[in-house]
């Protein structure tokens, strides 16, 4: 009996000798796919990165095309608008009433007209994104509406006048700023 015993616990050993190989074995390929899982992570966290630099430069690039487009846009603006309106000799003319009419109903449409063609931005940066893009084109558009009176000799002087020259055509700047902003 104490032989059959020692048989029996020589192959119970042997057998537990073979899982603990095979275990081993089993091991040694999980730390191996570990390691090339760990190597994979790493390159995707490489690619990921060159990714989002990639998408900061597109960004980049597609802000600085709004800024030229609204320039561009208002700078047509402003000639048709010279043209037309000549902003300096009816800013003599209109009372401050009237001024601040304009002024009202260009922010007000322009702010429509944002409103209706951003509105994936709006719902990710929330409304302030309306007000924030009617400011950055109204200052484009007053700069260039004072380029355009330099360039066409229309220039009022300083002061009311000229205050109130920019407001007026300001007008036809800030129209063709946000036309060309709104194109795709």
């Amino acid at each position: 009996m104490a032989k059959k015993a020692k048989k029996r616990s020589k192959a119970t050993l042997s057998t537990v000798m073979d899982k603990l190989d095979s275990m081993d074995r089993k091991l040694s390929r999980i730390a191996k796919e570990e390691k090339t899982i760990e190597k994979e992570e790493l390159e995707l966290g490489k690619e990921e990165k060159l990714i989002a630099k990639g998408v900061q430069k597109l960004t980049a690039r597609k802000y600085l095309l709004e800024l030229v487009r609204g320039a561009a846009g208002a700078f047509l603006g402003v000639g048709i608008g010279e043209r037309l309106l000549s902003a300096s000799t009816r800013a003599e003319t209109l009372s401050w009433l009237n001024i601040i009419g304009i002024l009202l109903f260009v922010l007000v449409l322009s702010s429509l007209l944002i409103y209706k063609n951003e509105k994936d931005h709006i719902s990710k940066r929330g409304k302030i994104f309306v007000f924030w893009r009617l400011g950055e084109l109204y200052l484009i558009s007053l700069a260039m509406e004072a380029l355009g009176l330099v360039l066409f000799a229309a220039w009022p002087g300083t002061g009311e006048l000229l205050f109130k020259a920019l407001i007026v055509g300001s007008y036809a700047a800030m129209s063709g700023a946000v036309s060309f902003t709104i194109l795709d």
